[in-house]
C-alpha cells in the first residue's frame, strides 16, 4: 500500500494505478467479480424470462408485478454484497496478498457493512431518480465509506466516522471530496453509456415487432409482447460482465483516495503535535 500511497494525490494517479493492479491481476480479478456479477443479474433475467409466459392474462400480470418487487429487492441485496467483495479484493492486492474467492465472498456477508452499503445504496437511488448530482455525492461518500470500513481494526461505526471526518469539506479539505465526485460521475457516466449498449438489442428488436406488426395491420399486444431469450441474456449478463472493470477501477481509485487522505491527515496532526511539544509553555 505504501508504494501506491506515496504518489501525488492527483486525478491521473487514481487512475493509473488502477488500471496496472488490473492488467496486473486480471485473471484473479475476473475469476472473482465475474461469478457474483452473474448471480446479480440472474433474478433480473428470470424475471423478465417469466413475464414472456404471462400472455394476454392480466391476473398473472399483477401477480408478476408483485413478484418483480421482489426481484428488485434481491437484486439491489445482492448488488451490495457484490460492492464489499469487490471492495475486499482491491483491499488484498494493494496491500500485496492474493485473496481467495471465498475470502472476498465472506467479506461482503458482514452484517454491519452491508447495513451500511444498502442505507447509502438506497439514499444514492433516490438522489438519482431526483437529480444525478445528489446520487452521485453519495456515491463518492459510499466509495470512501466501504474503503474505510474495510480498513478499519475498530468496527463499521468507526470505519465510517474515519471516512466522514476524510471526506466533509471541513479544515479546507474540498480536494478529498472533490476527487472523490469526480470519480464517481465518471463511473456514472461510464455504467449509463455501457447500459445503453447493451439495450440496443432490445431496441433493434422492440422497432422490428412494432415495424412487423404494423405491416400485417394488426395493434402491438402490451401483455401479449414476448421479449427473445437472447435478448434477455445479452441484456442482464452483458451488461454485469461488462460494467465489472469499472467498478474495480472505481473501487481502487476510492481505496487509494481513502489511504491518500488519511495519510495526509495523519501527516498534518503529527506535525501538529511536534510543533505543540517544541514550543515552550508560558509561564
Amino acid at each position: 500500500m505504501t508504494r501506491f500511497v506515496e504518489r501525488p494525490r492527483r486525478l491521473h494517479a487514481l487512475l493509473d494505478e488502477p488500471f496496472a493492479l488490473l492488467r496486473a491481476h486480471w485473471k484473479l480479478a475476473l475469476m472473482i467479480i465475474v461469478p457474483g456479477r452473474l448471480v446479480m443479474a440472474l433474478p433480473g433475467a428470470i424475471n423478465q424470462l417469466l413475464w414472456n409466459q404471462v400472455g394476454d392474462n392480466p391476473t398473472l400480470a399483477l401477480g408478476m408485478l408483485s413478484g418483480t418487487m421482489v426481484v428488485v429487492a434481491l437484486t439491489y441485496a445482492l448488488a451490495g454484497w457484490l460492492v464489499l467483495v469487490e471492495y475486499r479484493l482491491v483491499r488484498g492486492l494493494l496491500d500485496g496478498e492474493t485473496p481467495s474467492p471465498w475470502t472476498c465472498y465472506r467479506a461482503g456477508l458482514d452484517p454491519g457493512a452491508f447495513c451500511i452499503v444498502a442505507l447509502m445504496a438506497m439514499c444514492m437511488g433516490v438522489g438519482m431518480a431526483c437529480f444525478v448530482l445528489p446520487g452521485v455525492a453519495i456515491a463518492a461518500m459510499l466509495g470512501l465509506v466501504v474503503a474505510a470500513v474495510m480498513a478499519s481494526r475498530n468496527g463499521v461505526v468507526a470505519g465510517v466516522k474515519s471516512a466522514l471526518e476524510l471526506a466533509l469539506p471541513l479544515q479546507g479539505r474540498w480536494g478529498v471530496l472533490g476527487l472523490g465526485l469526480t470519480v464517481a460521475f465518471g463511473e456514472w457516466l461510464l455504467l449509463a453509456s455501457m447500459s445503453g449498449m447493451t439495450g440496443i438489442p432490445g431496441m433493434i428488436y422492440g422497432g422490428y415487432a412494432s415495424w412487423e406488426s404494423a405491416a400485417s395491420g394488426s395493434s402491438p399486444d402490451a401483455w401479449g409482447a414476448m421479449v427473445p431469450t437472447w435478448v434477455v441474456l445479452v441484456q442482464n449478463f452483458g451488461g454485469a460482465v461488462l460494467s465489472a472493470p469499472v467498478d474495480f477501477v472505481s473501487a481502487t481509485s476510492f481505496t487509494l483516495l481513502y489511504h491518500h487522505a488519511r495519510a495526509s491527515r495523519q501527516g498534518t496532526d503529527l506535525a501538529l503535535q511536534v510543533q505543540a511539544r517544541l514550543t515552550p509553555k508560558d509561564a
